[in-house]
């Protein structure tokens, strides 16, 4: 692509709608040098869409469900693709049965899921910090503000 195509407007652009892991399918193997997503984050938003991201029922399940979603977009980098997640914490609010997380426990979701990338086959190349400089204020007055997310840089390939 070059910049004169897009001044030219022969640049086609298009928008795909659905849920990711479905219309990644639809996509052939190899097509992206780059992707770039800021996933819904566990247990902080309920958007009412059935099945959706996020509404897992354990940090574990929310992992497995991002990870299957990243192997679909893995599947449409090309060798030498590059892949981009930011990715933000949360606290659980509510012990969960069958775990060791107890009310008001910084769950660990962005390295829980570097780590499970890496198992995955990526490879695992920069954590960069996005630091916010203009946080939102916290209502709980037990901990600081969370002032910044995390940026994962995934590679393919070792290329």
């Amino acid at each position: 692509m070059k910049i004169e195509d897009i001044k030219a407007g022969s640049f086609k652009c298009k928008l795909l709608l659905g849920n990711a892991i479905d219309v990644l399918k639809d996509i052939p193997d190899n097509t992206f040098h780059m992707a770039v997503t800021s996933p819904p984050y566990w247990d902080q938003r309920d958007y009412k869409v059935k099945g959706q991201l996020g509404q897992e029922e354990t940090p574990e399940e929310y992992i497995d469900s991002l990870v299957a979603i990243c192997r679909e977009v893995r599947r449409t980098l090309r060798e030498d693709g590059t892949f981009w997640l930011n990715i933000g914490d949360g606290y659980c609010k509510k012990s969960l049965k069958g775990s060791n997380l107890k009310q008001k426990d910084l769950v660990g979701i962005p390295w829980m899921f570097a780590f499970a990338m890496r198992k995955d086959g990526w490879y695992l190349r920069s954590d960069i910090i996005w630091r916010k400089t203009n946080p939102m204020p916290e209502s709980q007055r037990t901990r600081p503000a969370k002032s910044h997310e995390h940026l994962f840089l995934f590679a393919k390939s070792e290329k």
